[in-house]
Formats: structure tokens, sequence, C-alpha cells
């Protein structure tokens, strides 16, 4: 019994950036990181790192009626809460955007630092929108911290992430 406790402190006490550097080593995932002045948005941080937001990922923490779900997408495209209501079976006006509160209590984090990463990173259940699959070779993604991000192929990213992938967004206008 104690050795579960102090596994599980151990692992609470791990920050969200080291737990994403974590999964990529152990995946024998190539990515490059990139620590950079403070960005709050998906396109400050693709401006930090040099990168178009095309190759940048936004992620998304959104409650379902009365659950939290992580939703990752292009940095140049937009939700689409039609699609999403019909992908989760939630009425539209059950879906809405995670408070700055309930993304501190539901991830330890504040608004500009979410990973593309559910399960093992962030205990949430992730989609990953089809933009990302189908888009550009690279991704790249804020890491847990304002100042710091990753690019990586997307083939890996697909592959270590393990979210599931479905159409919920539009191009912005």
């Amino acid at each position: 019994m104690a050795r579960y406790v102090a596994l599980k402190y151990i692992t609470y006490m791990t920050t969200v950036h080291e737990r994403i550097i974590t999964l990529l080593v152990q995946h024998a995932t190539p990515h490059a990181l990139f620590n950079h002045d403070p960005s709050r948005t998906s396109v400050e941080s693709a401006v930090r790192r040099g990168d178009s937001t095309e190759n940048g990922a936004k992620a998304l923490v959104i409650k379902l009626q009365d659950r939290f779900v992580l939703f990752v997408m292009r940095a140049n495209r937009r939700l689409d809460f039609d699609k999403l209501s019909a992908l989760t079976g939630t009425k539209p006006k059950k879906i809405r955007f995670a408070s700055a509160d309930e993304l501190m209590t539901q991830t330890g984090l504040v608004s500009g630092t979410v990973p593309p990463f559910g399960r093992p990173v962030l205990d949430l259940d992730l989609f990953i929108d089809q933009s990302i699959a189908t888009g550009h070779e690279q991704i790249g993604f804020n890491a847990g911290l304002l100042t710091a991000s990753i690019r990586m192929q997307k083939d890996d990213y697909l592959r270590v992430a393990n979210g599931q992938l479905a159409d919920f967004t539009s191009p912005t206008s």
C-alpha cells in the first residue's frame, strides 16, 4: 500500500511539462523543445517557434454537459459547435469552454499552456481533429508552460497521443 501511495504522489508532483517530455522519451519520439518568451495563444507560440499557424495545434478543454474533454485542432481552424454536438451527442447549449477556474481544477494549468495530450499527461479523454492527420507533416504546441513549446512530426504525435480522430472544426473565416 505504501508503495502505491508513493508512486501516486510522485506522479502528482511532476509537472505537466515533465510528463510530456517523459512520454516522448519513453516512446523514443524525436522532438524539438523551444524555450521562449511567454505566449498565451497558439498563434503567439507558433511565432515564437518560427512556425506558421498551420503547423500549430490548439488544445481546448471543453465542458460537455457534466464532463470535461480535451479537443485538439490545427491553430488555423475553429471549433464547430454543430459538429461537436453531433460527435458527442451533447446538446449545443450544454457545450462550453472550461472557465479559468475549471481549467486549473481539471488540469492544474492556465490558459495558453494546455498541451495536446490526454492520458497519461492529462486525465482527460482526447479527440484529435482530422485537420491534424491530413495537414502539414509537423505539429507544434504549447508544452505545459507559457514559456515552452514542442515541434515534432505529426505522425509521431498521432501515435503517441493515441486520441480519437474526428471531424469537429471548420476553417477560420
